[in-house]
């Protein structure tokens, strides 16, 4: 795995350590002359995700026309069922998708 993606697998994994009500989210940006749905980034990203953060603690949802992903706490989602459509607006508001 590259040195950036790394890096920051191990600061999600310490933050969950640390809080198992924490979600994580991002977008894989798109390479200059490449569309930004379903971008190589996002494509590799994806499938490193569902390797490492396990489907049984976490709730998994790829948004391929923006090249954006979420990984929702399974315990948070517990406490608060609204927790996708908070996430999702805080996305749409910060992010141009």
């Amino acid at each position: 795995m590259p040195g950036i993606v790394s890096t920051c697998i191990n600061i999600m994994l310490d933050l969950y350590a640390q809080n198992p009500l924490f979600s994580f989210g991002f977008i894989g940006a798109n390479s200059e002359n490449e569309e930004k749905e379903n971008t190589k980034r996002f494509r590799l990203y994806k499938a490193i995700m569902m390797r490492i953060f396990s489907p049984s603690k976490f709730r998994h949802l790829g948004y391929d026309k923006e090249s954006a992903y979420l990984m929702l706490s399974r315990a948070n989602e517990k406490n608060n069922p609204s927790l996708q459509m908070e996430i999702e607006a805080f996305f749409q508001k910060h992010y141009v998708i």
